[in-house]
C-alpha cells in the first residue's frame, strides 16, 4: 500500500506491514497487547495505553453501552468473545467519525499501530500532533482492505524520519468514508490504537504444551517427574517381552526401527535393566480390566505393566505418543528421542471405542483398510465397524461351500455382479467422482481379521437386513419374489442398480423360505470367517418394507435373524430399530442412532439388552465441517461440526440412563455417499474420531474441551508422519515440529538434503522460506498454526561458522479443500570448505533438530527426500470389453494421469463422472453404461488437462433397453409451478427451474421451510416452439424417496392457459427409475405436469428431470429404405419387410429426413453385428451399403435412428421388379359449347 507523509510518496517502512491475528493467538491466550504497569527505562512502551496514560475522545459510538471509545486503548483484543462483549470501538454512524489518543506528557514515537475489525473505515487518514490542537498527515488509505469477522489485522506506520525526535502530544485517526455492509454502512470500528516509542519487542513464541500434550486420549492418572532424566532411544535401545507379548514386543520394535533407524532387538524377558523397554503383564493399580496398563520411565528403563496384552498393547501406543511425532515416520530421521520421566495409570470407560467404515457404497481396499487401522489403533480406538452391504453394492465374497441341502442360489454372484456397483457422483459433492467398485475377498477378510487382531482392533461385520439390500436383489435373481421390494419381469430380472443416495425402498421377503435361506447362508459364512464378538445386522430404515407388511412381521423378521446370529455363536448387533424384536435378550446390543429412546431403554430395562451409541450431531463423521467442505452430508449436523463439536457429550446423558453399566461405548459412523478412497475417509474421520477415542476413555470429570483442542494441536505432526489425511481447521491451532536426516553429497557445494517440518494449518510463502497460518478465506477455508499469520523461518546453522540462513521450504502436499498440509521437506544449498562430516543445527520457533551431511566425492548422493510428479508415459486407459449393453458395468483402467486430480469419463457426449489417479497415475473401477444409451459406436475418453486418452466402445440395446423418449425437445424451460423451496435446499435444488435444468441429480421440491403448500401441485414447462408432441418423462429425485409423485395428470396447451382435457392420467411407481408416459399426438406449446399426491402420503411434490417427446418445426417424417428397389422400411421388428439381393451383390440402405442429431447405425441383428455407423444432422441423410452374403439368407437386420428402429429381412434371390403402374390414357373431357344466358 502506497502511503503519503506531507507531499511525499513512500511505501511503508514496518515492523510487519500488515499482519493478521489469529484467533488463536490473541484470544485463546488472553492477550494485552502492552503491560498494564509500567516498563523499566529503555524497554518499549506503547504510550497510547490506558495504564500508561493514554485518553481517548472520539466523534461517538455506534450502540450505547459497548464499544466505546475507551476501549480502543484497554489493550484487550478478544477476537472470540461474544459480539455484544468485544472490546473495541465502533464509531457513530458518520463518514466524518474520528478518535483521538492524547499521551499523558508529549513522547517521541517511533511507529503507530492500527488494528483494524471487519468493519474498518474504506477511507481515513492517520494524524499526528505536537499540541493535541493542530494536526499533521502522516498516512491515509483510500481502498482500506478488512479483516473477515472474527478476525484483527495490524497494520503499522513509521513516524516520518523528520518527526522521529519531536514529542508527540496525540495521535488522531480521520473516517472519511465508512465500509459498506449489503449496501448499509455501520460505524468504522477498530480493535485498538498503539503508538510505541521503540520497536516492539519480539513476540514470545507461544507454548507447544509440556509433558503429556500430545496424549490422546487423556490418562487417567499421570505424574511427571520434573527433576528426573527420561528413557532415550538410541541405538543401544532394546525390548525385553514375554513370549505372550511377542507381537506387541514386534509392533513396538517395527514403528522405533523405522523412524529411529536404530535396530531395536526384541529379546524374551531379558535380565537387561538399562536402557530397556519392558513389556510385561501384571496388575494394575485401580482396573482389572483388560485394558488396563501402567507406564513407568526412568532414565535407565520404561515398563509397561498391563491386566492383559491389551493393556500392553494400549501403553506402548501411549509410550509412542510420549515421543515427538517423528515416530510414525517409515524412513530413519533424526529428532530428540527422549521420554519424560513419567508414571501414568491407565484404562478405559467403555470397552468399544468404534468407528464405522461403509465400504458398501463406495469401496475400499483391504490395504487402506490396514493402513486406517494403524492410526485408530495408535488412538486406543478398540473396535472398526465395517458395512459391508448396502443398496448401492456387495464387498464381501460368499462361496457356494456349505449350501444347505436344495438351495441352488449361486453366491458368487454377490460379487460378480455387485461387486461392480457403486455410488453414482452424489449433489452433496463439489467433483462428480465416481464411487469406487471391488470387493474382499475371504482371504483379504481373513487378513483382516488378524491383522486387526494383532493391532487389537475387532473388526464388526455388517451385513443390513432386512432393508439396504437392493445390492443383494440386483445379483441374485431368486431374491426377486413377489413380497420383497422388486418381482422379477422378463426385462428386469433382478432388482436394478441403484447408485442414488435413496434409502429405505428395498427390503427382502421377510417370510420367503429362499429368502431366509439366503440370509442364513450368508450369515453364516461372515461368522466363520470373523474372530470377534458381533455381528452387525443392520435392521436400519424399512420404510418401504413396514409399508406393505406389519411392525409385527419386520419384528418378527428382526427376531429371528438375531437368533441366527445367536446360533453361530455371535452377539447379535443392530441399528435401534431392532429395540422390539422379537426376542430381543439380555446381551443383544442396539446401535442407537435417532428417533424415539423409549424402546432402547425398555429394552435395556426389560431384557437386559446392552447399547451401542452414535449420537447423530456428534457421532456422524460423513458431516460437512462447515458450508466450505467439498464431500460430505449435512442431515445430522450444521455450522461449525469440528472436533470441538463432537467433544461435548455425555454418553450415558444421551438417552437418560442411569449408569453406564447398560453401554458398550461409543461409535464414530462414516457413510461413504460422498466419500471416494481412504484420504477422504481420513480427512472426515480425523479429528472427530479421537473425540470419540477420548469419550469412550477418558473419566467424563476430567474431559475438557479447551484442553483436549490444545492436545489435538499437538498430533497433527503424528498425523503427517503416518501419512494420514486430516482436516487442519480453525478448531485447533496448530503445532509444528522438525526433523532432521542424514544424507549424503558428492560434493561440497551443493543442495543438501536436510530433513522435515511438519506444520499443519500453514502454507508455504511464495518465496519458499516460510510456512504461515492460512487466514485467507479461500475455498479451503481459514486455519490457524502456533508459526503465526506473519509465518516463521527453518533456520539453517551450517556448523561452518558461517551465517543462518532459511531453509528452502517444498510442500509434498499442499492444504487444500481435501487435505492438511502434509509434511514439508526441507533443503539449503551452500559451499562448505572441504569433504567430510558436517553436522547442521535446524530451528524454528521453540524446536531444534540436527542433521547429518556427509559429502563424500566418492560416494552416490542421497535421493531428493521428495520429487514432484512427472509423466513418464503418455496417458492410456482400456476397456474390459469391445460390446456393452445399456446398464452393462465395463472395466475401465486409466494410467499415466497426473496423481491425485480429477479426471473426467466420458461416453460420447456423456460425462460419467470423474476418477482420481492413485499415486502411481493410476485407477481401474467399472463405469456404467447409461441407461438410455443408443446402439452406435462411442468414444469413450479420459481427461484431466493436457492429458487424454481415448479408446472405442459398440453399444447395441434392445428397444426395451433404452429410453421411451424418441424425439426429446431441446430449450425447454419451466414457465409456471404453483409452489418451490426457496431456502431450505442448497441450490440449484428445491427451485422449480432444476426440473429442466438437464440433470436429473439436482431436484425441484416444493416448499416445506415455514410450511408446506398443499396437493394437488403443478409446473409447466414451456416448449419455446409448437411441436407435435406424444410422450412424456418424469424422472424422480434420486438421492430420496421424498417428493416421488404418486398419481398424475397430463396437460398440453398452446398458450400455456388453455389446458382443456387431460391428454394421459396414471400412476407413477416408487422407484428411481425414469417414467415414460406416451399420449396420441397433440399439437403444443406448452406442457404440464399435476401431481395429485405423493407415495410418502405428505404434502411434498417434486422431480429430478422432466423432458418432452415431440417433433418440432416442420420437419418431414423419417424414411428408410433398403435394396436395389428401395424397400420402405417399417417399425415392426415382428413382421419386417422381405429385401431380396444375389450373392456378392451390394445391399444399398438408405436414411431420409432423420428427425435429430445423432448416430444411425445398422446391425445384422442376430448377433448384433455392427455393419455400420455414421454421425448425422437432423434432417440430414446417410447412405450405407453392405455385400450380401449367402450367411445371410433369412437374417433380420435393423437400422437405428437416433428416434426409431426399421426391420428388414434379407433374402437370397435377384430384386423383385419394380413394377411401373399403368397408366391409363388420358380422356379429355367434353367440352359443351357455352350457352349464353337468356337475356
Amino acid at each position: 500500500m502506497s502511503l503519503k507523509i506531507g507531499k511525499s510518496s513512500f511505501r511503508a517502512k514496518t515492523l510487519r506491514a500488515v499482519s493478521l491475528v489469529s484467533a488463536g493467538a490473541l484470544a485463546l491466550t488472553g492477550v494485552m497487547l502492552a503491560p498494564s504497569v509500567a516498563l523499566a527505562a529503555g524497554e518499549p512502551t506503547n504510550w497510547a495505553l490506558q495504564s500508561n496514560g493514554g485518553a481517548v475522545t472520539a466523534s461517538g459510538q455506534e450502540v450505547a453501552g459497548i464499544w466505546g471509545p475507551e476501549k480502543l486503548n484497554d489493550g484487550v483484543i478478544d477476537v472470540t468473545s461474544p459480539k455484544r462483549q468485544q472490546s473495541r470501538w465502533s464509531s457513530n454512524t458518520s463518514d466524518d467519525a474520528w478518535a483521538i489518543v492524547t499521551f499523558a506528557q508529549p513522547k517521541t514515537l517511533h511507529h503507530i499501530n492500527l488494528v483494524w475489525e471487519a468493519a474498518c473505515p474504506k477511507k481515513w487518514d492517520l494524524l499526528i500532533s505536537e499540541d493535541g490542537n493542530a494536526f499533521e498527515k502522516i498516512a491515509f488509505s483510500d481502498a482500506q482492505a478488512c479483516p473477515a469477522a472474527g478476525e484483527a489485522a495490524k497494520e503499522t506506520f513509521a513516524i516520518p524520519a523528520e518527526k522521529s525526535s519531536t514529542p508527540i502530544k496525540a495521535v488522531k485517526l480521520q473516517v472519511r468514508e465508512r465500509t459498506p455492509f449489503a449496501g448499509v454502512k455501520y460505524g468504522a470500528s477498530l480493535w485498538e490504537m498503539e503508538a510505541w516509542d521503540k520497536a516492539e519487542p519480539a513476540p514470545v513464541l507461544p507454548s507447544q504444551g509440556g509433558v503429556g500434550s500430545s496424549l490422546v486420549p487423556k490418562p487417567v492418572s499421570m505424574t511427571h517427574d520434573e527433576s528426573a532424566t527420561g528413557f532415550t532411544v538410541n541405538a543401544e535401545t532394546k525390548i525385553s517381552a514375554p513370549s505372550e507379548l511377542q507381537s506387541e514386543a514386534d509392533l513396538l520394535a517395527t514403528t522405533l526401527r523405522g523412524s529411529t533407524g536404530f535396530p531395536v532387538p526384541v529379546e524374551n524377558d531379558s535380565a537387561a535393566t538399562e536402557n530397556v523397554i519392558k513389556l510385561a503383564l501384571g496388575a494394575v493399580e485401580g482396573s482389572t480390566k483388560d485394558e488396563a496398563y501402567s507406564l513407568v520411565s526412568t532414565e535407565n528403563t520404561v515398563t509397561i505393566t498391563g491386566v492383559g496384552a491389551h493393556g500392553v498393547f494400549n501403553g506402548t501406543r501411549t509410550l509412542l505418543q510420549l515421543l515427538p511425532g517423528f515416530v510414525q515416520m517409515k524412513t530413519p530421521v533424526i529428532s530428540n528421542w527422549t521420554v519424560p520421566a513419567v508414571t501414568i495409570k491407565d484404562w478405559p470407560r467403555y470397552e468399544y471405542r468404534g468407528m464405522m467404515l461403509d465400504i458398501a457404497r463406495s469401496f475400499v481396499p483391504k490395504e487402506d483398510i490396514m493402513k486406517l487401522i494403524d492410526t485408530l489403533s495408535q488412538y486406543k480406538i478398540s473396535r472398526l465397524h465395517i458395512h459391508l452391504s448396502d443398496d448401492q453394492g456387495w464387498r464381501i465374497e460368499i462361496t457356494n461351500e456349505g449350501r444347505e441341502a436344495g438351495d441352488t442360489i449361486d453366491y458368487t454372484k454377490l460379487t460378480e455382479i455387485s461387486g461392480k456397483t457403486a455410488m453414482l457422483p452424489h449433489n452433496q459433492q463439489a467433483s462428480r467422482e465416481m464411487g469406487r467398485t471391488g470387493f474382499l475377498t475371504q482371504a483379504d477378510y481373513r487378513e483382516l481379521q488378524a491383522y486387526a487382531a494383532a493391532h487389537h482392533v475387532m473388526i464388526v461385520p455388517e451385513i443390513d437386513l432386512p432393508g439396504h439390500t437392493n445390492a443383494a436383489l440386483h445379483a441374485i435373481p431368486e431374491l426377486n419374489i413377489d413380497g420383497s421390494s422388486h418381482i422379477a419381469t422378463a426385462d428386469e430380472p433382478t432388482a436394478p442398480a441403484n447408485g442414488t443416495g435413496a434409502v429405505g425402498y428395498s427390503y427382502l421377503h421377510p417370510t420367503d423360505p429362499v429368502a431366509k435361506t439366503f440370509v442364513r447362508h450368508v450369515l453364516g459364512q461372515i461368522s466363520e470367517m470373523t474372530t470377534g464378538d458381533y455381528i452387525h445386522i443392520g435392521g436400519d430404515e424399512p420404510h418401504a418394507l413396514t409399508q406393505v407388511y406389519d411392525h409385527a412381521t419386520y419384528n418378527a423378521y428382526l427376531g429371528e435373524v438375531m437368533g441366527m446370529v445367536r446360533g453361530f455363536g455371535k452377539t447379535p448387533l443392530g441399528w435401534n430399530e431392532i429395540a422390539q424384536a422379537d426376542g430381543i435378550t439380555a446381551g443383544d446390543v442396539m446401535h442407537y442412532w435417532t428417533g424415539n429412546a423409549g424402546p432402547t431403554r425398555d429394552a435395556v430395562n426389560n431384557h437386559g439388552a446392552k447399547v451401542l451409541l452414535s449420537r447423530g450431531d456428534k457421532s456422524y463423521i460423513d458431516q460437512k465441517y462447515n458450508s466450505k467442505t467439498p464431500l460430505a452430508l449435512t442431515w445430522a449436523c450444521q455450522g461449525n461440526c469440528d472436533f470441538q463439536s463432537y467433544y461435548d457429550w455425555n454418553p450415558r446423558t444421551f438417552i437418560n440412563l442411569p449408569t453406564d453399566d447398560a453401554i458398550i461405548g461409543t461409535e464414530a459412523p462414516l457413510w461413504s455417499e460422498t466419500v471416494r478412497g481412504l484420504d477422504q475417509v481420513e480427512f472426515l474421520t480425523f479429528n472427530r474420531t479421537l473425540a470419540h477415542a477420548e469419550i469412550g476413555w477418558t473419566p467424563q470429570d476430567v474431559r475438557d474441551r479447551t484442553d483436549f483442542a490444545k492436545r489435538i494441536s499437538q498430533i497433527g505432526v503424528d498425523l503427517n508422519a503416518t501419512g494420514s489425511n486430516f482436516y487442519d481447521g480453525t478448531d485447533g491451532n496448530w503445532g509444528y515440529d522438525v526433523a532432521g536426516v542424514k544424507s549424503v553429497a558428492t560434493a561440497p557445494d551443493a543442495t543438501f538434503q536436510l530433513g522435515y517440518l511438519s506444520a499443519p494449518g500453514t502454507k508455504v510463502t511464495a518465496d519458499a522460506t516460510k510456512v504461515a497460518a492460512d487466514r485467507t478465506n479461500d475455498v479451503d477455508g481459514r486455519s490457524n498454526s502456533l508459526v503465526g499469520n506473519s509465518g516463521m523461518s527453518v533456520m539453517v546453522n551450517w556448523g561452518d561458522g558461517s551465517a543462518e540462513e532459511a531453509a528452502t521450504i517444498t510442500s509434498t502436499l499442499p492444504r487444500t479443500a481435501y487435505n492438511a498440509s502434509g509434511m514439508y521437506v526441507l533443503t539449503g544449498s551452500h559451499a562448505y570448505a572441504t569433504p567430510g562430516e558436517k553436522t547442521v543445527t535446524l530451528k524454528i520457533g521453540d524446536r531444534t533438530a540436527t542433521a547429518k551431511i556427509m559429502v563424500d566425492p566418492s560416494a552416490t548422493a542421497t535421493e531428493p527426500l521428495f520429487t514432484p510428479w512427472t509423466p513418464t508415459e503418455d496417458a492410456a486407459i482400456e476397456l474390459g470389453q469391445e460390446i456393452a449393453k445399456p446398464l452393462d458395468r465395463v472395466a475401465f483402467s486409466a494410467t499415466g494421469f497426473e496423481p491425485n486430480t480429477l479426471v473426467d469419463v466420458t461416453l460420447g457426449d456423456v460425462n460419467l463422472g470423474q476418477v482420481r489417479p492413485d499415486a502411481n497415475g493410476a485407477r481401474s473401477t467399472y463405469i456404467l453404461i447409461p441407461k438410455d444409451t443408443q446402439p452406435g459406436v462411442y468414444q469413450v475418453r479420459a481427461a484431466h488437462g493436457d492429458r487424454s486418452a481415448t479408446t472405442q466402445i459398440t453399444i447395441w440395446a434392445e428397444p426395451s433397453a433404452a429410453s421411451g423418449l424418441k424425439i426429446p425437445v431441446n430449450g425447454v424451460t419451466v414457465d409456471s409451478y404453483d409452489s418451490e423451496e426457496t431456502s431450505g435446499e442448497t441450490a440449484p435444488n428445491g427451485l422449480a427451474s432444476s426440473a429442466a435444468d438437464g440433470n436429473p441429480n439436482t431436484f425441484w421440491h416444493t416448499k416445506w421451510s415455514g410450511g408446506a403448500d398443499q396437493f394437488p401441485h403443478f409446473i409447466s414447462l414451456n416448449l419455446n416452439q409448437q411441436c407435435k408432441v406424444s410422450g412424456f418423462e418424469y424422472t424422480p429425485r434420486q438421492d430420496s424417496q421424498n417428493t416421488r409423485i404418486k398419481d398424475y395428470e397430463i396437460y398440453t396447451s398452446m398458450d400455456g392457459t388453455e389446458w382443456g382435457q387431460a391428454v394421459a392420467t396414471g400412476r407413477f411407481d416408487r422407484s428411481t427409475a425414469v417414467k415414460y408416459i406416451p399420449f396420441t399426438e397433440v399439437q403444443a406449446r406448452y406442457v404440464k405436469l399435476v401431481g395429485l399426491n405423493s407415495h410418502n402420503g405428505d404434502a411434498f411434490a417434486g422431480a429430478g428431470e422432466l423432458r418432452v417427446d415431440g417433433l418440432c418445426g416442420d420437419g418431414q417424417p423419417l424414411s428408410v429404405v433398403a435394396g436395389a428397389n428401395a424397400v420402405e422400411l417399417t417399425d415392426d421388428a415382428s413382421a419386417p419387410v422381405t429385401v431380396r439381393a444375389e450373392e456378392g451383390t451390394q445391399v444399398p440402405v438408405a436414411v431420409r429426413h432423420i428427425p435429430m442429431a445423432g448416430q444411425v447405425t445398422l446391425w445384422a441383428n442376430s448377433g448384433h453385428k455392427l455393419l455400420g455407423h455414421q454421425d448425422a444432422q437432423a434432417g440430414g441423410t446417410i447412405d450405407f451399403s453392405f455385400e450380401m452374403k449367402a450367411e445371410y439368407d433369412g437374417e433380420d437386420f435393423v437400422v437405428v435412428t437416433p428416434t426409431d428402429r426399421r426391420y428388414f429381412r434379407l433374402e437370397l434371390g435377384a430384386p423383385e421388379p419394380t413394377v411401373e403402374p399403368t397408366v391409363e390414357p388420358t380422356v379429355e373431357p367434353t367440352v359443351e359449347p357455352t350457352v349464353e344466358p337468356t337475356v
